[in-house]
């Protein structure tokens, strides 16, 4: 019967406003449908455990499908099989020979790193620092109904 299975459990205290304790869930299956809670943390799981066998027997009268627990850890090997596009494996070939690593520890490093981020960081950071080179403001001149763009070494004025 599932209420065997072990599901990773999210235990939370509960703050003393609310009543003090300990509350304890699963939340792959609903946070507040499997849920439990008391004085200690041990109390909370017990609660819980009773909540599980409670829950489970009702839905599986009614026919309800439970889902499985995810798996642990040690359910993965680390290693994967993706298929590239034959300019990308080039490149990443290339990259990983520049900095005299094996393909696999490159693309390890730049999975890890979170390239995608790193990308967009430097992207915006080159935005700032260009924006920042080139602010412009505002000059109304009494004779003129154009404004002029200054910035440090330069006056600009729109083309009338």
């Amino acid at each position: 019967m599932k209420r065997d299975l072990q599901y990773d459990i999210q235990l939370s205290s509960i703050p003393e406003e609310k009543g003090g304790g300990y509350e304890a869930s699963i939340p792959v299956l609903g946070k507040y449908t499997f849920i439990g809670d008391g004085a200690t943390t041990e109390e909370a799981l017990a609660d819980l455990e009773q909540t599980k066998k409670e829950t489970f027997s009702s839905l599986l009268k009614e026919g309800v499908e439970i889902p499985e627990p995810k798996g642990k850890l040690e359910d993965y090997g680390g290693k994967i099989l993706v298929r590239l596009p034959k300019f990308l494996h080039k490149a990443l070939v290339e990259q990983a020979g520049e900095n005299g690593i094996s393909l696999n520890q490159h693309i390890s490093a730049l999975l890890s790193a979170g390239v995608p981020v790193a990308e967009m960081k430097r992207t915006l950071k080159n935005l700032c620092d260009l924006w920042s080179s080139m602010i412009y403001h505002y000059e109304f001149p009494e004779q003129e109904d154009t404004p002029i763009f200054v910035n440090s070494n330069k006056t600009y004025r729109p083309a009338a």
